[in-house]
């Protein structure tokens, strides 16, 4: 049998049986980690969530309400998002003004949006040296 390095360490056949059984163990770990039917649980991926809370959120605030308001104030906003900035970055404006909105990946939940669709942002106001923006935590579709 040869020896592969990075397995067996050359102190015989247990070491190499010994990692290969933590692989094992690991992928099984993670095979049961879905859900019924084989569907992944929570945490996998983006636009995967399999449930949570339906209720109401942070309500509905306007942009200027935003620019005026605390450091990590959880808010929520409706109007369009009218630029890709680069990045997660995004303008965002409503009847009131606009502001810039730093949307991840996880945050679209898979969903498709353009600067024509109405949208709900909910997150919290981050402020620093540039000013006023939104982090955002979820994106709905209205």
């Amino acid at each position: 049998m040869r020896h592969i390095p990075f397995l067996s360490r050359g102190k015989g056949l247990a070491p190499t049986l010994f990692f290969m059984l933590c692989l094992l163990t690991l992928f099984s770990s993670v095979a049961t980690a879905a859900g019924p039917g084989g569907k992944p649980g929570p945490g996998f991926g983006p636009g995967q969530a399999t449930g949570g809370y339906t209720g109401p959120g942070p309500a509905l605030v306007s942009i200027q309400q935003v620019l005026a308001a605390q450091h990590d104030t959880p808010v929520s906003v409706k109007g369009n998002i009218t630029r890709y900035l680069g990045r997660d970055d995004y303008t965002f404006a409503d009847s009131t003004g606009s502001a810039e909105v730093k949307i991840s990946p996880r945050a679209w939940m898979g969903q498709y949006v353009g600067a024509s669709d109405t949208v709900e942002l909910q997150g919290e106001v981050k402020k620093d040296h540039r000013g006023a923006r939104i982090h955002v935590h979820r994106v709905l579709v209205r």
